[in-house]
């Protein structure tokens, strides 16, 4: 009886786990994106002015006409007027570079919380078809690299606030999350020490920020996703 229960315990915990995960994250991303304030109708249409009658000042005050013989008039220029049409309202993204630098300590339960995460599915993986021991490492780093070119960020900086920005502050690609997460397997390799990085630096930049140019910042509750 003893492996049937520790397999009943070790499905139940797995599923108590993904189920707080995604408990988690909706809410994190409920937080992020605040439903839309209802806009309140007006008490009605404006009434309209009274129409104002024009009459034609005295004769003496006429303006003479001026006759111009064999001469066309001027005709105005159209493009000295521009285009009737309205110009479209673009919408401009804040600089994520103003906000402050994330800390080691948010960076870290981030982190942790992603690699349970990624810990769990894994495990619901494992269950249908055997899975070796590198293959965790392999998801792990498809997540963040998905995740930061997706959203910016991963579901544990979601929950913990952070957002990946360029230095720059131009928008992160696909290939600069490449280059970030390939980057981060030397920085964890040397015993954590690119890692650690951040806790020296001024800016707060791990080595693999160093070498992807991104910076880590921390973002309001309210900050749109």
């Amino acid at each position: 009886m003893i492996p049937v229960l520790g397999l009943v315990t070790w499905t139940m915990v797995g599923v108590f786990g993904l189920g707080a995960a995604t408990l988690a994250f909706i809410a994190g991303y409920r937080r992020e994106r605040p439903a839309a304030i209802p806009r309140v109708a007006a008490a009605g249409p404006p009434r309209p002015a009274a129409p104002v009658q024009y009459s034609p000042p005295p004769a003496q005050y006429a303006p003479a006409a001026v006759q111009f013989e064999g001469v066309a008039p001027p005709i105005p220029d159209a493009a000295a007027f521009g285009s009737s049409a309205s110009p479209a309202v673009s919408a401009v993204a804040s600089d994520l570079t103003s906000f402050p630098r994330a800390a080691f300590r948010d960076r870290l339960a981030a982190f942790v919380l992603d690699v349970i995460l990624v810990l769990i599915a894994y495990r619901l993986l494992d269950d249908f078809a055997r899975l070796e021991g590198g293959v965790f490492f392999f998801l792990l780093l498809v997540y963040h690299i998905g995740f930061w070119t997706w959203k910016r960020t991963t579901v544990g900086g979601i929950i913990c606030q952070l957002r990946v920005v360029r230095v720059d502050g131009t928008p992160l690609t696909f290939a600069d999350a490449l280059v970030r997460g390939l980057s981060s397997i030397f920085s964890l390799a040397v015993v954590g020490l690119g890692c650690l990085w951040i806790v020296k630096d001024p800016d707060h930049q791990a080595w693999h920020d160093k070498i992807a140019g991104t910076y880590v910042v921390k973002v309001p509750r309210n900050y749109p996703l």
